[in-house]
């Protein structure tokens, strides 16, 4: 059965975790009829957290009985990457997501060595995040293909390509593939996809809907993703998840003090008000809960 997996904001607060707005998070997820959550990911200021933050947010995200975690352990070189991903498994938490290392010229070689490395060292199920555009790097279908074969935790790849074709790739590999890209996670999922963990998951539910839905809604569902991303995409990542995720879920009119050093607020605006609608449009539906 395919899943659809939130990949979720950091909320913060005059610099800090805001533990009551991540709580809300996850309720939302639930009542949404999200899988479970992707916590340390991009959308969630991954490359912009301290170790201590790190660290911190994964402590919030072991507290979350009762939902499927998935733990971003990815730090800037490897023995710091090492020591959260151990840091994680003493917390009880069992599945690690690992991008790509980024800003150096990695080869497909430094790159299987970098995960196998990683993976055989740790004792948790390893999915690998392949997300060109932020890191520059792309793992080949023969790298994944051997990190498959040759290393027995690595069951997963979160492909951030936006290429439909590279789905239908990766899962014939035989690994557990699941769509990056909300814009196309419904011709993801027919192309062989798991589903997807996804950004636009932090404030509304057309992504579940897309997954668990009948056909008709799951297509209309999908259009109403592609308008939303067309607009949020001229804003910093991930500055508009955690705008909309206060604005939507936690009802704030004017969010404030919301990012970290250096990103700039976004203030309300009408298009960001049709945003808004759209996300709402399938929240009295069926099962799908209205906050």
């Amino acid at each position: 059965m395919a899943k659809a997996m939130v990949a979720a904001v950091t909320p913060f607060r005059n610099g800090s975790l805001d533990r009551e707005a991540a709580s809300r998070l996850v309720e939302f997820a639930r009542a949404m009829g999200f899988d479970g959550l992707f916590f340390g990911s991009s959308t969630g200021w991954s490359a912009a957290l301290s170790r201590k933050q790190h660290m911190e947010l994964m402590e919030f995200a072991a507290s979350q009985g009762g939902v499927e975690v998935l733990a971003g352990i990815s730090r800037n070189n490897v023995d710091e990457t090492l020591e959260m991903g151990r840091f994680v498994s003493d917390l009880g938490i069992r599945r690690a997501v690992l991008v790509t290392p980024y800003y150096h010229r990695y080869s497909q070689a430094s790159m299987f060595r970098y995960f196998s490395l990683i993976s055989s060292s740790l004792d948790l199920d390893v999915y690998l995040y392949d997300n060109p555009a932020l890191t520059g790097t792309s793992l080949s279908l023969e790298t994944v293909r051997r990190l498959h074969e040759e290393c027995s935790n690595v069951v997963g790849i979160k492909d951030s390509s936006g290429s439909v074709k590279r789905i239908a790739e990766l899962a014939g590999l035989g690994i557990s593939v699941f769509q990056g890209k909300d814009s196309v996670l419904l011709e993801s999922i027919e192309a062989g996809a798991e589903g997807g963990i996804c950004s636009t998951a932090n404030f509304t539910n057309l992504t579940a809907v897309i997954v668990h839905g009948e056909k008709e809604e799951a297509r209309e569902a999908q259009e109403r993703v592609k308008r939303v991303v067309e607009v949020i995409s001229k804003y910093e990542v991930p500055v508009i998840h955690n705008y909309l995720f206060r604005r939507i879920v936690l009802g704030e009119a004017e969010p404030s003090s919301y990012t970290v050093e250096p990103f700039q607020e976004i203030h309300p605006s009408p298009e960001l008000e049709e945003v808004e609608r759209e996300c709402r449009s399938f929240f009295k539906r069926r099962r799908y809960a209205e906050v």
